[in-house]
């Protein structure tokens, strides 16, 4: 490459610049990259990872209490001992127990829920009711298992 002053030496200094160029911004984006990586790197070294010193000194603080509304659903009901299940709309009324967060991505619930269900009215053959609506009340034990998003995004990462 020849050295020339002023506007003579920039067509020559372009038409060698292609390759420099990829080099220079293949460079610079691995200087960013190793940044990027360092910055991570210290965050999740500060946020996520447990103090190894904590291990065993706070293991009360990961069991607590929970109360919930759950959501309706439906479900086959044999109402009778005799009868055949039916499907009915459950209606849970609350649900209460022990909640287990083993660590920051993972909660364990154990408890029991209190719902009802609607038994329609059985009508005589004379159209009279035979056996007027009544809702019928029942418990029954919960076992949920959450996460929250971060699990995902350090799947799909």
């Amino acid at each position: 490459m020849r050295l020339l002053s002023g506007a003579a030496a920039k067509p020559e200094a372009d038409a060698a610049s292609p390759d420099l160029q990829r080099r220079l911004n293949s460079s610079e984006q691995e200087v960013k990259q190793a940044a990027n990586d360092e910055i991570y790197e210290m965050a999740r070294s500060k946020i996520w990872d447990p103090d190894p010193s904590l291990k065993g000194k706070c293991g009360w603080t990961r069991v607590g209490l929970y109360l919930g509304k759950p959501s309706d659903y439906d479900a086959s009901i044999q109402p009778t001992a005799v009868g055949p299940e039916l499907k009915r709309k459950v209606n849970p009324t609350g649900s209460v127990g022990v909640a287990f967060v083993p660590n920051a991505y993972v909660t364990v619930l154990l408890g029991l829920t209190a719902s009802s269900y609607t038994e329609p009215a059985v009508l005589a053959a004379d159209g009279q009711s035979e056996q007027p609506e009544s809702t019928r009340r029942f418990m029954n034990f919960t076992f949920g298992v959450g996460g929250n998003l971060d699990l995902l995004g350090a799947i799909f990462r």
